[in-house]
């Protein structure tokens, strides 16, 4: 697991796009699961600037490929 430093005024979407280059609803329950004291200390959604926050490895899942039918092409 990687620590990021938290900036002051970033919001737990935006660490989620500097920690995985993307934002989901998934990433951000994971990075506040992961980091739970953190996340009910806070008042509102947005960090004072310096928490430590733990970034949890996430497991890519596979990609599924649909071809299309023959007779559709």
């Amino acid at each position: 697991m990687n620590v990021l430093i938290a900036l002051q005024g970033e919001s737990w979407e935006q660490l989620g796009l500097r920690a995985y280059q993307q934002s989901t609803e998934s990433l951000v329950m994971g990075l506040r699961n992961a980091n739970r004291d953190i996340a009910r200390a806070m008042n509102g959604f947005v960090f004072l600037g310096g928490e430590r926050i733990v970034i949890p490895t996430i497991t890519q899942s596979k990609k599924i490929t649909i071809e299309v039918a023959p007779w559709e092409r």
